[in-house]
């Protein structure tokens, strides 16, 4: 059965992220290093010593470049992509939304967009579908006309079973930029879903005439010959 993601207003969203990482505990339903007691307003983990030594390097001096300034947001990202790109996305969460619920209205739209964009991929590798979708959503309110961010937004949906919505996103995506291939793919996975290989085999063919190389096309090409009936073609 679908499953549809619910729309809310920013505010409360964004009351219902904070609850994830505030009060020095970590999310019961989210994965991830818990903050250590060592600072009550800024999250790292627990133990540093337990880390590989490189990494607790790079979390210490992201660590000291955030106490230097806590007001910077740009030190705030620093640190949760640190934490992000090292599989600790509980800690990585509430950096990110440090950034996001920053009352400054001098915040540049780029920097909002891709917080909330880091935001969203997190929670997407940590399973949250729903909260990746909102945050995703709240990116494009930043920057509207980032086609990436459409495609991205579009596999959130595809994953939560709002394929119609998904579709609508799949297709700004192509609209903002014909050579971005994540929208022509992401129509062809929603053509296959709803079984219908020949259109997904139309638009991936199409794709591939002007991106030959494209891996993931080339996989999902095979893919839709064999459920169109011509796996001699794949």
């Amino acid at each position: 059965m679908k499953r549809h993601a619910t729309s809310s207003a920013a505010a409360v969203l964004l009351a219902a992220l904070l609850a994830v990482g505030c009060g020095g505990e970590s999310a019961p339903d989210l994965p991830g290093d818990p903050p250590t007691e060592e600072s009550a307003s800024i999250p790292a983990p627990r133990d540093l010593s337990a880390l590989d030594p490189a990494l607790a390097d790079r979390v210490r001096a992201a660590l000291a470049e955030l106490r230097a300034d806590e007001s910077d947001p740009a030190r705030w990202m620093a640190l949760g992509m640190t934490y992000e790109a090292n599989e600790m996305g509980s800690l990585a969460i509430e950096c990110y939304l440090r950034v996001v619920s920053d009352p400054a209205p001098t915040l540049p739209k780029l920097l909002q967009a891709k917080a909330w964009s880091r935001l969203a991929q997190t929670y997407g590798v940590l399973g949250d579908v729903e909260h990746a979708i909102e945050a995703m959503r709240h990116s494009i309110e930043a920057v509207p006309d980032y086609a990436p961010s459409h495609w991205r937004l579009g596999t959130y949906l595809f994953d939560w079973g709002d394929f119609d919505a998904a579709r609508a996103s799949f297709r700004r995506a192509t609209e903002l930029d014909p050579k971005h291939s994540g929208g022509w793919i992401g129509l062809a996975r929603i053509h296959l879903q709803e079984d219908r290989p020949e259109l997904a085999v139309q638009i991936l063919t199409k794709l591939l005439a002007g991106k030959p190389k494209d891996s993931d096309a080339l996989r999902l090409l095979r893919t839709a010959y064999i459920q169109a009936g011509r796996a001699e073609e794949a």
